[in-house]
């Protein structure tokens, strides 16, 4: 309710979604049997249309804190910076930062940051050791992965997007050989098949 004052939804609108996050009341059903009822002030309620729009303006200061660059989309955040091979010491250590400070909006906004699922590539066409590549943050190092995937969009450590066309040759061959297999089929059942289809 505080992002939503500060971007100026005041008056009756902020009282109206006030009201609709307040006093909500739940249940847990599970196997046929029916727990007790109890209040809930957490969360948005699932399905609601306004749901993704109330979160979107929950999370729209994540990430504006950290040093390098970042981009976000629905519940995923993405940084990164740009640095000289030889500045790979420094690059790491003001990356632990960003992330350590992504971290601490994470916890004063009481929102769960999978430390599991945050990856780490670099990037570069010279060859990097392994230690260059380990990224800690409280002490615990952070999964590397060599391909990341960004929008649906696989990267890989020398930017030659291999990976990304493997996959994409790949779907492309298992669709060609949808197309003939439908090929043989008479043109009657053809035009059968695409109206079962399509309509």
């Amino acid at each position: 309710m505080v992002k939503l004052h500060k971007l100026g939804i005041q008056g009756k609108t902020w009282k109206w979604i006030k009201n609709f996050l307040n006093n909500r009341m739940a249940k847990c059903i599970f196997d046929g049997f029916i727990g007790t009822e109890f209040e809930t002030n957490i969360g948005l309620p699932q399905g609601s249309v306004l749901a993704p729009t109330l979160f979107n303006i929950y999370i729209n200061d994540f990430l504006n804190d950290i040093k390098g660059e970042n981009t976000k989309f629905a519940d995923d955040g993405t940084m990164w910076q740009s640095r000289k091979p030889e500045e790979i010491d420094e690059l790491k250590e003001e990356m632990a930062q960003d992330i350590g400070k992504a971290i601490e909006w994470t916890r004063k906004w009481r929102v769960n940051i999978s430390i599991e699922k945050t990856e780490v590539c670099m990037f570069t066409k010279k060859k990097i050791s392994k230690e260059d590549k380990t990224i800690q943050l409280n002490g615990k190092e952070l999964n590397y992965n060599p391909n990341p995937k960004l929008l649906g969009v696989i990267l890989d450590e020398k930017m030659t997007f291999g990976k990304h066309l493997e996959t994409l040759e790949k779907r492309a061959s298992r669709n060609l050989t949808i197309l003939r297999e439908v090929r043989q089929i008479s043109k009657m059942n053809t035009k059968n098949y695409y109206n079962c289809t399509f309509v």
